[in-house]
């Protein structure tokens, strides 16, 4: 009898860069890495099936594979849909296929080296193949210590790798904006951002405050389409799960005609109140809603997911992380679709001029941040409070957590997806949360959340 061990890892494979084939030639690039360890593999044969086209990867490997549009099979590369299968052999690993189209290129392949095989009498009580024997006592906090200080390292590898997702176009504005969509598309699956977003609306609701310059109303406007449940498999009780997600806030017109359009976000410990000088919380000089609004500009400033901590130290922004992350969904991700669903009503009320700002502070930074880099309508960006290497996220609050982002993007890499529009990095303390949030004693609270 004979056993197979084989280590098991995740197999990825990313798509760089997806363009239109306008060239002559459609180049079909990547690099073949080790899928256990990350370690280049050179030698590796690389075949695309149907068009007779084979190259190894070179020291660094890299390849490179040329694909006329005119060959004896036809135009191959015209024809090239997502049936055209790559294929990645060498010895002693294992052999992998790949599906590509006439748009992917800039590819990372992992393969697997073969498992090793070994017979029955190669164990023994004593010895058990790859492993040496444990002498000292067991310490589970040492193994712990062991799994962080592998990931830790495994960020600091991962950093200077984030290149090869990467092929900036820096002959124009134009070029560079078209090369970097593929790296926005990746950031906007990464947190979440997919939804189908609801048709533009703005419901004007109370009167909340009046100057000589500009009305304040409560506003609240439809962000995803509204989602109808199907009949319960179980006899189930009914649940009080609403249907559409809704943005709330204050709406600020100006008396005029506006000079542009704002979303002025405030942290998550601050009301929207506050920005705009009717609240307690933001001395004058931080009011930058109202400053916008004195100066002529429509603000729409929205309500952020609180901190309220509601009998335990696990604040209502970790509540529903906890919940959307298996969904593949993150608090940040629903917020920036509000964020854009505003955008989307500025956009109906101007013209191809019309002028779209947006700036936040702490976690109202994060999401002025990520709005921006997703949603190209907005040409302007101020972020304060929050910008910084994110190497560090694990010891962040864990709603900030977003699932394999350190592999392609820290705060740099996605202030690049705003270039070539304005973005204005303010450096300023960031905000310090401290619980509990709603008048209960301290110690009736029930400690649940990680340090963050």
């Amino acid at each position: 009898m004979s056993l197979k061990i084989v280590k098991l890892v995740l197999l990825t494979i990313v798509v760089g860069t997806t363009t239109n084939c306008t060239k002559p030639n459609h180049e079909l690039t990547g690099i073949v890495q080790n899928g256990l360890n990350g370690e280049i593999v050179a030698g590796v044969s690389i075949t695309l099936e149907g068009a007779n086209l084979t190259i190894l990867t070179n020291n660094q490997g890299a390849f490179s594979l040329k694909i006329p549009t005119s060959n004896e099979t036809g135009n191959f590369s015209n024809n090239m849909d997502s049936k055209t299968v790559l294929v990645a052999t060498k010895s002693g690993y294992q052999q992998l296929e790949y599906q590509v189209s006439s748009r992917t290129t800039g590819m990372v392949l992992n393969i697997l080296p073969e498992p090793l095989v070994f017979q029955a009498s190669d164990y023994t009580g004593d010895y058990i193949p790859l492993t040496s024997r444990l002498t000292n006592d067991v310490v589970w906090e040492d193994i712990i210590d062991g799994v962080r200080l592998f990931y830790e390292k495994r960020i600091d590898f991962l950093k200077p790798k984030r290149e090869r997702y990467w092929n900036r176009d820096l002959s124009s504005s134009k070029a560079y904006v078209a090369s970097i969509e593929a790296n926005r598309n990746n950031f906007r699956s990464i947190l979440g951002a997919v939804d189908e977003r609801a048709p533009v609306a703005m419901e004007r609701l109370n009167k909340a405050g009046e100057t000589d310059r500009y009305i304040v109303h409560e506003a609240r406007w439809p962000v995803l389409k509204e989602v109808i449940p199907g009949p319960a498999l179980q006899d189930w009780p009914e649940l009080d799960v609403p249907g559409q997600i809704f943005g709330e806030g204050l709406l600020v017109e100006p008396k005029g005609a506006s000079r542009g359009y704002v979303i002025a976000i405030p942290d998550a410990d601050q009301y929207p109140e506050d920005l705009i000088g009717m609240g307690t919380g933001i001395n004058n000089d931080s009011q930058f809603a109202r400053r916008l609004a004195e100066n002529g500009f429509t603000v729409i400033i929205p309500v952020v997911i609180d901190h309220w901590s509601r009998g335990t130290n696990r604040p209502s922004r970790t509540w529903i992380y906890s919940q959307s992350h298996e969904m593949g969904r993150t608090v940040g991700g629903y917020e920036v679709q509000k964020m854009e669903a505003i955008v989307d009503w500025f956009t109906a009320q101007g013209n191809t001029n019309t002028q779209i700002g947006i700036a936040g502070y702490g976690e109202g930074g994060l999401l002025a941040f990520y709005t921006a880099v997703l949603d190209t309508r907005v040409d302007a960006a101020m972020v304060s409070g929050y910008f910084a290497p994110r190497e560090n996220i694990w010891k962040e609050p864990i709603y900030r957590n977003l699932w394999g982002i350190l592999m392609e993007f820290g705060d740099a890499e996605l202030g690049s997806l705003i270039a070539p529009r304005s973005l204005v990095v303010e450096y300023s303390q960031v905000p310090v949360y401290t619980w509990p949030r709603n008048e209960d004693p301290v110690e009736d609270y029930l400690e649940i959340e990680p340090p963050g």
